[in-house]
């Protein structure tokens, strides 16, 4: 063989004593770590989904089950004087008397 086909194996890097053989362990630390990490955010998102649907859930309940329905504010609105006191009545009268852009309709 010549010169020119011999190869030098020597490389200008070093790497620490024991570093090949601790590389199979440190990879299976990260591994775990990572599955570990995957696992937390699952379960968050998980759990924030739970939360969403909980409170969507609990919010259209909420809002189906509400007091004025849209047939009872129809009825509200056809005839206020049979759900509102007379101090009541009396106030809105004077708040329509008062407004200036109600004169012009």
């Amino acid at each position: 063989m010549s010169e020119k086909n011999i190869i030098d194996k020597r490389t200008p890097y070093t790497v620490p004593e024991g570093f090949f053989e601790q590389a199979g362990e440190r990879l299976s630390k990260e591994i775990s770590r990572r599955r570990r990490l995957r696992f937390v955010r699952l379960t968050a998102s998980a759990a924030a989904v739970v939360a969403i649907v909980v409170a969507v859930g609990y919010s259209l309940r909420r809002a189906a089950s509400d007091d004025l329905s849209a047939a009872a504010i129809q009825q509200i609105a056809e005839a206020p004087e049979k759900y509102m006191t007379d101090e009541e009545l009396q106030q809105w009268v004077a708040f329509a008397e008062s407004d200036i852009y109600f004169d012009e309709q």
